[in-house]
């Protein structure tokens, strides 16, 4: 019988196997089974996780233009902003220096008019200073002339008013002795008249 044993035994022990084997391979499946509902699950939410990540790059995509879209209008009205006063800005340079070179040539004819001026009247100055010397001039020689004819005249004078007063003592004493004369001869007293 041993060798009946032994046939069964394999037999007992190939069933075993098969069993052992059917077990795992159940374990192993039922670990698939886990394992795959574990990474559907994982899918699922990663399935999820993407539609949701899909839906944020979609609302950051809006954003992003939406935002593209005002920075392209605040950048285009700032350009146009910074074109116009740049604009403004070369208008009122060209005004200034228009300005600058209108007063610029004022300021030289005012210069050349003024020099003008000043030299007229520097000219005119001289030539009364010229006519002032001159005329102090004549006034000295008037002052010596009319001096020297003052001087003159009054000795003139007093050699006529010592003459006139020689002749009208001389008139005065022959007038004097006539009358003396006559009162004698008419025996009067020249006292008692």
């Amino acid at each position: 019988m041993p060798p009946k044993k032994k046939g069964k035994k394999k037999k007992d022990d190939a069933e075993l196997k098969l069993e052992e084997k059917y077990q795992r391979t159940m374990g192993e499946i039922e670990a698939l089974k886990d394992q795959l509902s574990k990474r559907k699950e994982v899918a699922r939410r990663a399935k999820s996780a993407g539609l949701e990540l899909k839906d944020k790059m979609k609302e950051a995509e809006q954003l992003l233009t939406t935002q593209q879209a005002d920075q392209k209008s605040v950048s285009a009205d700032m350009t146009r902003q910074y074109k116009t006063m740049q604009t403004e800005m070369n208008l009122r340079i060209h005004q200034l220096e228009s300005e600058r070179d209108r007063l610029q040539i004022e300021l030289e004819k005012t210069q050349t008019t003024l020099q003008t001026t000043i030299k007229v009247k520097d000219d005119e100055i001289a030539q009364r200073d010229r006519r002032i010397a001159d005329l102090n001039m004549q006034m000295r020689d008037l002052k010596k002339d009319i001096g020297v004819l003052v001087q003159d005249s009054f000795t003139t004078l007093l050699l006529k008013l010592e003459e006139a007063r020689k002749n009208w003592e001389e008139k005065s004493t022959l007038i004097q002795a006539r009358n003396k004369q006559v009162l004698m001869e008419f025996h009067l007293n020249p006292l008692e008249i």
